[in-house]
């Protein structure tokens, strides 16, 4: 039982997967990467409504609130298959935000597709959440953070717009596990250096172009005074940052010649064009930083695998999932998954 002696009726789980699994992604409305996205949530919704209710349940034992009488916002909804999730099982008020146009476009689709009526849907970044004109309980987000240009700025804005609402939020960057750090660092350097698309961007910068020779191209545009050498070289300098900070770092070099020793990222490297980085992996202490800059208390929980299928991997998966559960500070370590929770008032649950 949950600490507000609400446990989510597994029924309602069941009917949710069952209501979308006969949903044709075709059928929807929807883009056609959307249509992709949505048909692989489908496959794996058990796992997927599995992670929504963990979610819904730490935010329950914070809040101390009825499910009926909650309002949550799904943040960064992608196509709204988690605010459908919470609207479906009985949410009492949920919200839906993307930066996203054609992402709004089909968090309603689904939504009408499923016969839901959701509370609002807010197209921006944070400062979009300005517009819900009322104290708002929870903000869930799914793989969403670790794309977030300026957490800093987010988390601060946040905290502003709304003081007393519990955020939790998911990653797949996990900091803890090194082979999942392994893996990430492949993916950034492939966008850096070899071939990267931002494929739900409307931005310029929405073909495959790597992002080191996008910010050749935007300094080619802006500064043609700068040499072909210079041109590399304040490339080279400005990995991770988006255009308008490249621009102010170009304009410091032609003032005084000065550039930093290193570049702001190693690893971690983002589109200039829209700031989205690429899965970026932050040391463990900044969650912890900008949980104490802002007023929050974090807890870092370890997420599980999807161990549904019944084959040697899964089993691996399995006992892994028990590892995790009976030793979570440890199974941080090979988590495929962390759940950041900010509250804000000491959290020691």
């Amino acid at each position: 039982m949950l600490g507000n002696s609400f446990k989510i009726d597994a029924s309602r789980k069941q009917a949710f997967i069952l209501s979308v699994q006969g949903l044709r992604a075709e059928q929807i409305g929807i883009t056609q990467y959307e249509r992709a996205y949505f048909s692989h949530l489908q496959l794996y919704l058990p796992y997927y409504v599995g992670i929504y209710s963990s979610l819904l349940e730490q935010a329950l034992v914070r809040t101390k609130e009825n499910i009926h009488n909650l309002s949550v916002i799904d943040y960064g909804a992608g196509n709204g298959m988690l605010g459908a999730y919470l609207k479906f099982i009985g949410v009492g008020q949920v919200f839906v935000n993307d930066i996203n146009e054609s992402c709004i476009r089909g968090c309603k689709a689904l939504a009408s597709a499923l016969n839901l009526e959701l509370d609002g849907y807010f197209q921006g970044d944070i400062a979009s959440l300005s517009q819900i004109n009322q104290p708002v309980d929870i903000l869930l987000s799914t793989d969403v953070i670790e794309h977030i240009y300026n957490p800093e700025q987010f988390v601060k804005e946040m905290k502003l717009l709304q003081p007393f609402m519990v955020a939790i939020f998911t990653t797949a960057s996990n900091p803890f596990n090194k082979i999942k750090v392994h893996q990430l660092r492949k993916l950034q350097h492939r966008d850096e250096f070899l071939n990267s698309a931002d494929v739900l961007s409307n931005a310029e910068n929405s073909y495959r172009t790597p992002y080191f020779e996008r910010r050749s191209e935007l300094l080619v545009e802006y500064y043609p005074t700068l040499s072909r050498e210079e041109v590399k070289l304040i490339s080279s300098k400005s990995r991770g940052l988006m255009k308008e900070d490249l621009f102010k770092l170009a304009d410091s070099y032609l003032l005084d010649g000065s550039l930093p020793e290193r570049a702001p990222e190693k690893y971690n490297t983002c589109d200039p064009d829209t700031g989205n980085w690429t899965e970026r992996i932050l040391p463990d202490g900044s969650f912890k930083h900008l949980a104490d800059k802002f007023g929050y208390a974090i807890k870092i929980l370890p997420g599980l695998y999807n161990s549904n299928r019944e084959t040697p991997a899964g089993w691996l998966k399995k006992i892994a999932n028990r590892f995790i559960l009976h030793f979570p500070e440890l199974g941080k370590y090979i988590a495929p998954y962390i759940v950041l929770i900010f509250s804000p008032e000491r959290d020691n649950k």
